[in-house]
């Protein structure tokens, strides 16, 4: 009940601002549409992270946390999803020996223990800029439902960034796709929604529409490696096949039943082959 009221309130709220300030109803939904409930970090999620080396990383205002393991010459990055944080990497993390790999994971800006109440994949592609900077070549990048997005967009608006392969899972296809939710909730008019949607593209300088996996991947030639399951209910399944068709170079894995955490050991097992560049099946994982 105190939810329901609180989605009244706010819609309420908007649809009034929007009557007499449009811009002023665009900026405070646009802030509602960046704004993550992030997942605390609990007691047994930080006993992992701090198995690891920490450092902190200032990207345009914003203090990233940043965790590394290893000391191997082969450098992983790993960039986690909406509303996670370096926690969900810890499979991962234990399945590459030291000596070989270093693994590197960060918590995007307004999760986990980073800094900041906002969201952008415009940010996160700085902060991957900024840590191919820091730490020069990457043997792999692995990116999960909108890590992999941003990844994508930051290897577009920068082809050379040093990485010899990709791996993207569970990625959204169309940052348009993230305003029906927003309208279904709040019960959002047109009005309203137009207001949001001039207040991002002031803000971003281009529209939502512009922020596409298929224009962002469509010049890719890196190895990659797309992971997605079919029964995906936050990133549809459909623009994976998108994706892999204008990917030549990647691979595209579809699986039945891991979700869109995509936290199957089976997965871990597939990606982590990936990435040490063993053999993978290229037929659907049946999970």
């Amino acid at each position: 009940m105190k939810k329901k009221l609180l989605i009244t309130g706010y819609r309420l709220y908007l649809h009034s601002l929007a009557l007499v300030s449009p811009q002023k109803a665009g900026e405070k939904g646009f802030q509602l549409f960046c704004t993550p409930r992030s997942k605390p970090v609990k007691p047994h999620h930080l006993e992992f992270l701090k198995t690891a080396s920490w450092f902190v990383r200032e990207v345009n205002g914003h203090t990233v946390q940043g965790y590394q393991w290893g000391h191997g010459p082969k450098k992983v990055l790993l960039l986690h999803g909406w509303q996670s944080h370096s926690y969900r990497w810890k499979k991962y993390v234990e399945k590459f020996p030291a000596e070989e790999y270093t693994l590197i994971a960060v918590d995007a800006p307004a999760h986990g223990l980073s800094k900041g109440k906002y969201f952008t994949v415009v940010l996160y592609n700085e902060l991957i800029q900024d840590l191919s900077t820091a730490f020069g070549h990457f043997h792999s990048i692995v990116g999960h439902s909108i890590g992999g997005f941003a990844l994508l967009y930051a290897l577009y608006k920068n082809p050379s960034l040093s990485t010899t392969q990709i791996v993207v899972m569970g990625a959204p296809g169309e940052v348009d796709d993230f305003f029906t939710p927003l309208q279904e909730t709040l019960s959002l008019n047109k009005r309203t929604m137009k207001a949001i949607r001039q207040h991002f593209e002031n803000q971003i300088g281009k529209a939502p529409s512009y922020f596409s996996s298929l224009r962002f991947a469509k010049e890719l030639s890196l190895k990659g490696l797309i992971v997605h399951d079919e029964e995906d209910q936050e990133a549809p399944f459909h623009y994976a096949q998108r994706l892999a068709q204008v990917w030549s170079s990647a691979v595209l894995v579809k699986t039945k039943g891991a979700g869109h955490n995509l936290r199957d050991p089976k997965v871990i097992h597939l990606v982590t082959d990936f990435i040490q560049e063993k053999e993978i099946a290229k037929s659907d994982v049946s999970l």
